[in-house]
């Protein structure tokens, strides 16, 4: 399905399954946010485990152009 860049709702409705998806992946591989009432995926902790050389991959490659 080809998404119109210029409609916003397009890209969101497009974007959201695959971000709940990994959301949903953080928190089942114990990425949780401390001290909350309800399950937060903690995204920082899942980049600290990255580590530099996963961000510097994805620029080089020309996946991000900054990350």
């Amino acid at each position: 399905m080809a998404i119109a860049a210029d409609n916003p709702y397009e890209v969101a409705r497009a974007f959201a399954p695959d971000f709940g998806r990994a959301e949903y992946a953080l928190k089942r591989s114990k990425y949780l946010r401390e001290n909350k009432e309800i399950a937060e995926a903690d995204w920082e902790s899942f980049a600290r485990d990255l580590e530099a050389e996963f961000f510097t991959d994805v620029v080089v490659k020309g996946i991000a152009k900054t990350l």
